[in-house]
């Protein structure tokens, strides 16, 4: 199992949050629903920082990652806000060691 932590920096204040927060719950929804090998997808909002958004994703494997980044749905996400992103994503990735998968 592939555990996985993405941190977005949005800018453009509130505009930019809502639009990349929209954007992806709706790409949270769409993963959940058509990615079998995706165990969770939950996007979060910092309580600290309104300009940094996370993911915390759990993967059968990097193969299923992988295809994740290659599917329509993560695609469009990138389009619609990439033009709000202050920098690239930052991806963390870690071997979850002793979780097995719930299906």
């Amino acid at each position: 199992m592939l555990v996985v932590f993405a941190t977005l920096k949005v800018k453009g204040g509130q505009p930019g949050r809502l639009k990349a927060s929209r954007a992806l719950n709706v790409l949270a929804q769409a993963t959940r629903e058509q990615e079998e090998k995706c165990r969770l997808y939950s996007p979060n909002m910092s309580t600290e920082d309104f300009s940094t958004l996370t993911v915390t994703e759990v993967w059968d494997d990097e193969e299923a990652l992988g295809a994740h980044f290659q599917s329509p749905h993560f695609q469009e996400f990138l389009q619609q806000v990439s033009p709000d992103l202050d920098g690239d994503p930052v991806i963390t990735k870690f071997e979850a060691r002793g979780l097995a998968p719930t299906s």
